[in-house]
C-alpha cells in the first residue's frame, strides 16, 4: 500500500525513475552481454558496489558534522585488502545496521551462495531453475516482481535486441530481473521514501 505524499515525495520517485531507466538499464545491458557465468559475477559485483554506496552514507550521516570519509574508505576500498573487503561482511553490517531488511538479507545470501558456486567451477556452467527460483523466492517483493511480471518482460523485450533475448534461458532472464530489480532496491533501501519502494519497483506510465 502506497503512503501518503510528503513533501519532495514527487522529486525523489521521479529521481527514481530516471535512476531505473539510467542505471539499471545499464546493468541490464551489461548482464546480455555475459555468459551465465559472468552474469552471476557482474551481477553480484554491481549490487555489492551499491552496499558500499549504502554503509558509506550510513557512516557519514552518523558521524556528521565530522568528516570520516578517510576512515569508511579505508574500511570498505583500502588497497590492497580493506578491512570490510567481503560481499558476506558487507551484507551482514547492512543487515545489523538496519540498513536492509531480514528478506533483503536472505536474497544476499542465496546471490553469495550462486556466486561461489560459479566463481569456483572451471566447467561450463548455466543458470538452473532451481538457481532462479532461489533467488527470486526469497526476494522481499516476491509478490510485487510476480505480479509485475509482463511489465518486467517488456522492459526487456523493449531494451534487448530481440535476437539476443532469444539466446536466453527462462532461468537466465529470471534471474536477470531479479538482479537488476535487487540492484534497485539496494538503491531504494537509501531513500527517505523506503516505504514507497513497491510502488517504485512496479513498472507503470512513469517508466514509459
Amino acid at each position: 500500500m502506497r503512503m501518503g505524499s510528503k513533501p519532495g515525495d514527487k522529486k525523489r520517485r521521479r529521481q527514481a525513475v530516471e535512476r531505473f531507466k539510467g542505471e539499471e538499464l545499464s546493468l541490464a545491458r551489461k548482464l546480455s552481454l555475459e555468459s551465465d557465468r559472468g552474469c552471476v559475477l557482474v551481477a553480484a559485483a554491481a549490487i555489492e558496489e551499491e552496499m558500499v554506496r549504502l554503509l558509506k552514507a550510513h557512516f557519514t550521516a552518523q558521524s556528521a558534522p565530522d568528516d570520516t570519509s578517510g576512515i569508511s574508505d579505508w574500511l570498505l576500498a583500502a588497497r590492497p585488502i580493506p578491512p570490510l573487503q567481503s560481499f558476506w561482511v558487507k551484507a551482514s553490517l547492512c543487515r545489523v545496521l538496519g540498513l536492509v531488511s531480514a528478506e533483503v538479507y536472505k536474497q544476499l545470501e542465496v546471490l553469495r551462495d550462486i556466486r561461489n558456486a560459479f566463481a569456483h567451477i572451471s566447467e561450463p556452467v548455466e543458470i538452473t531453475a532451481a538457481e532462479a527460483n532461489n533467488f527470486i523466492g526469497s526476494a522481499a517483493w516476491e509478490v510485487e516482481l510476480r505480479d509485475a511480471q509482463d511489465g518486467l518482460s517488456t522492459f526487456w523485450n523493449e531494451h534487448l535486441h530481440e535476437s539476443d533475448s532469444q539466446l536466453f534461458s527462462e532461468p537466465r532472464l529470471q534471474f536477470m530481473t531479479a538482479a537488476v530489480m535487487l540492484h534497485f532496491y539496494m538503491y531504494v533501501c537509501g531513500l527517505p521514501i523506503f516505504e514507497e519502494r513497491f510502488s517504485l519497483l512496479t513498472p507503470d506510465e512513469e517508466f514509459t
